[in-house]
């Protein structure tokens, strides 16, 4: 599911030419620098989450979640900050071209403020597959790439003619939409009484 609406996402993209497209493959490169630090917080909830339902402490499982995404939530703000002010020098590391690095600068200035909301999307949801929820972490993604993601990219990069910066947009609330659907989800408890 997420693959092929990456796929499509980067259709979309490429459809504005190289040079655009170069831009968006540097932003990408730095964008997911923040994946680590994400993942790592996702793997660590995952466990903390799944080893407290396992000894019946579905209120500790809990409360695990939602300390993670508030330490989660602050480094990634501090990443954000770093994307916002000092994307474009991040981006040189990748390439000279000045085009290129404004590009892909923007692109970082945007999807900055969708940092607590993606390492929020991956924490949230490392704890839902913790506690065994993983068809409802398959609708969140399905739901935010499909129908967020992609339909938003054509819409405000092709249709509405912005370009790489539409595209991003598109990607930063696909990034929000996941967070705020997994941390329904997560709130409303079902995954404590779920057997695995």
């Amino acid at each position: 599911v997420m693959r092929s609406g990456q796929m499509a996402f980067a259709r979309i993209v490429s459809s504005f030419g190289t040079t655009v497209y170069a831009a968006h493959q540097v932003a990408l490169n730095v964008e997911g620098l923040s994946f680590t630090p994400g993942q790592a917080f996702q793997i660590a909830t995952t466990s903390l989450v799944g080893q407290s339902l396992g000894a019946k402490r579905p209120k500790r499982a809990m409360r695990t979640g939602w300390e993670a995404l508030k330490i989660g939530a602050a480094v990634a703000v501090l990443v954000g900050l770093v994307y916002f002010f000092f994307g474009k020098y991040v981006a040189y590391l990748y390439t000279d071209d000045r085009t290129v690095t404004e590009l892909a600068a923007g692109a970082l200035r945007i999807i900055a403020v969708a940092q607590p909301f993606m390492i929020g999307n991956f924490i949230l949801s490392g704890g839902l597959r913790g506690a065994g929820d993983t068809k409802w972490t398959l609708y969140i993604t399905a739901a935010g790439i499909w129908g967020v993601r992609v339909v938003l990219a054509y819409i405000l990069a092709i249709k509405m003619g912005m370009g790489l910066p539409g595209a991003w947009i598109g990607m930063a609330m696909d990034m929000s939409t996941r967070a705020i659907l997994a941390a329904l989800r997560f709130r409303a408890g079902h995954w404590a009484k779920i057997e695995v």
